[in-house]
């Protein structure tokens, strides 16, 4: 009859939405799980000092003298007690090998610093560590030689009066740093700053451009 087949036809209707359905789901789960995939982990069997240990608070970039992803400084908890580090890593994405590229005392260990590449050479400011329970902000700026691997201060502060912070964004345009933003631990609470910085080369400091 005309009522049966019109019950043949939704239910057919119905069966191929659900099949669409399902298909899309599918298809959506198949390219998120595509999008990520762990091209290295941490391995007790690897070489010794050549691979980062795990931890948070890191800073990284890509390198171009290196063709790699450079990675370093941060802490975990060790025993319940903050392990700050002082190190790079290299990361070639094509081998899959981790290179320690150095490890040592200064600039001193911290968490949350920025490391942003200028002109081949790479540039940590900033960052922060509690040892011995002081917590101290570094405002200072370094400047990373990959291919001799030593660090050189290239300044101690950001521009005089500015307030100490973390999280300062720095980024390169070629011929300048600029730096934006950041915040800061005022008693209970914190902070935020929306003022920019551009670094003078020629007089080795920072100048604010824009107040806060």
């Amino acid at each position: 009859s005309r009522a049966s087949t019109l019950e043949s036809v939704c239910f057919l209707c119905c069966v191929f939405v659900c099949a669409l359905v399902c298909f899309c789901v599918s298809t959506a789960m198949s390219s998120c799980a595509s999008t990520w995939r762990c091209v290295c982990s941490f391995s007790s069997d690897s070489s010794e000092g050549q691979q980062p240990f795990p931890r948070n608070g890191q800073c990284g970039v890509l390198s171009s003298k290196t063709g790699g992803l450079v990675v370093g400084f941060g802490f975990m908890l060790d025993f319940l007690a903050p392990n700050y580090f002082a190190d790079l890593f290299n990361f070639n994405p094509e081998t899959g090998e981790w290179t320690a590229l150095w490890s040592g005392e200064e600039p001193c260990p911290r968490v949350e610093a920025t490391l942003v590449e200028h002109q081949g050479d790479l540039y940590l400011q900033g960052g922060y560590n509690q040892l011995l329970g002081n917590l101290t902000y570094q405002q200072d700026l370094w400047r990373f030689n990959v291919e001799e691997r030593t660090w050189t201060k290239v300044a101690d502060e950001l521009d005089a009066g500015a307030f100490s912070r973390i999280g300062l964004q720095i980024i390169s345009d070629g011929a300048s740093l600029w730096g934006f933003g950041g915040y800061a631990a005022i008693g209970d609470g914190s902070i935020y700053f929306d003022d920019i910085f551009r670094f003078d080369f020629g007089a080795n400091r920072w100048e604010q451009v824009h107040p806060a």
